[in-house]
């Protein structure tokens, strides 16, 4: 890979760009009670925090509430939003886990692979790491869309730690996770 990725923290200015980029990416979840534009939202404005927990508390059983620590970055390649990742914390987490939030990359030629899933997958380490995270977590699923990026996960160390079946998407629900102490 000759060329690298540029991050940036997500902004009012680059959200319409990360929000399409991330609703297009995960458009085989949507409809779903969490969009990602209402937790890019969140991150940026805390005040529509409790809106989106009160969505989530409303209309998904399989949701947790989140937590104030939102962050979201976003990646560019020759100044074009290429890639979005994120952190957060659900309320009933220990403070030293973290979960990797719309990590997602765009699927044109020019960026699939080329090794930036890998670069962005550390980026998103590193910043854990740099916050104090022992446990980095990922929810994902087992469907077709989804098995590059499992790839990713599996080579960045991430392990699953638990399945469970999906009711209402039929597929599965993975959990991954990676100690960050090791």
């Amino acid at each position: 890979m000759s060329e690298h990725l540029q991050y940036l923290g997500l902004s009012e200015e680059n959200l319409p760009q990360a929000s399409k980029l991330a609703e297009r990416v995960f458009s085989y979840l949507l409809p779903s009670a969490v969009r990602p534009d209402a937790c890019f939202r969140a991150s940026l404005d805390p005040t529509k925090l409790d809106e989106l927990n009160r969505k989530i508390d409303g209309e998904s059983e399989a949701e947790k509430r989140l937590a104030p620590q939102l962050q979201y970055w976003i990646a560019t390649l020759r100044g074009r939003i290429v890639g979005v990742t994120g952190l957060y914390r659900t309320v009933d987490d220990n403070p030293d886990v973290r979960w990797l939030g719309w990590f997602c990359l765009d699927d044109s030629p020019e960026v699939r692979g080329q090794g930036f899933g890998d670069e962005l997958i550390q980026f998103t380490i590193d910043q854990a790491r740099r916050e104090g995270t022992k446990i980095l977590r990922i929810e994902t699923s087992d469907v077709p869309e989804e098995q590059i990026a499992q790839k990713v996960y599996e080579k960045a160390g991430f392990r699953i730690a638990s399945t469970e079946p999906h009711p209402s998407h039929g597929h599965n629900w993975i959990i991954r996770e990676r100690n960050l102490e090791e």
